[in-house]
């Protein structure tokens, strides 16, 4: 296997090796383009894949694209910097940079990889609700927690910190973000 892609394999079963290897690697131009368009690109496919059955497939490419664009570089830039915040309160060491490599390592590379598996068999398959069942429960039962798994992993290698204070870094940066989406939720169904 070519040594470029060797990474988005290897990071769903040694997210840290992988890490290692990412961080360890030199900074340039090219790559950092590389990182924003992998940010926008798993953003993208984070819109598509646990959202087979509720729009045209058409609509959802459409409302993924402009998403993503708009999700990918602000995650990019703001995550980070949140992580690196809460993270230094538990002992954490990481950069900036770090722990936006460990974004795109931990979260990006797996959705982007689901993506290229899940979008072919929506295409072939149709969007039906067999379809739909089944790829919604192998999303959100299997593939999603163990994306958040490998996310952890990453996140702990970039701050130099166990896996369990990067759980509690992920969800002191998430649990403000998830309240804010509820009460978003909540005033866009009231309003309509």
């Amino acid at each position: 296997m070519n040594k470029n892609w060797d990474s988005w394999w290897r990071v769903w079963v040694s997210p840290r090796l992988v890490t290692r290897q990412e961080l360890a690697k030199a900074d340039s131009r090219d790559r950092a383009i590389a990182v924003i368009l992998l940010a926008t690109l798993g953003m993208m496919v984070n819109y598509i894949v646990p959202r087979v059955d509720s729009m045209t497939f058409e609509a959802e490419i459409g409302r993924a694209f402009v998403g993503g664009l708009v999700s990918g570089p602000a995650t990019l830039y703001l995550y980070p910097k949140a992580l690196k915040w809460v993270g230094s309160w538990l002992g954490g060491k990481g950069r900036e940079r770090d722990l936006g490599l460990a974004f795109i390592n931990g979260y990006c590379k797996p959705a982007i990889v689901t993506g290229v598996i899940f979008i072919p068999i929506m295409l072939i398959a149709g969007v039906n609700e067999l379809i739909s069942m089944l790829l919604g429960g192998l999303y959100y039962l299997v593939i999603l927690p163990w994306i958040i798994v490998i996310h952890l992993h990453t996140i702990a290698v970039a701050h130099k910190f166990s896996v369990w204070k990067a759980l509690g870094a992920l969800a002191i940066v998430m649990t403000p973000l998830f309240i804010l989406l509820f009460v978003f939720i909540f005033f866009l169904n009231t309003m309509y």
